[in-house]
């Protein structure tokens, strides 16, 4: 029973970095476009 226990939180933990993970990828890629879109509506 304590086995199972143990997954399950391992498992919880497994997929809330995996949400992050997710997140902060999406954050990277919005920065990304910003940067790179304000610098050509410069020129």
């Amino acid at each position: 029973m304590e086995e199972r226990k143990e997954d399950s939180k391992l498992e919880r933990l497994r997929s809330a970095a995996k949400q992050q993970k997710g997140k902060l990828y999406i954050i990277k890629k919005c920065i990304a476009m910003l940067i790179c879109g304000s610098s050509q509506s410069r020129r």
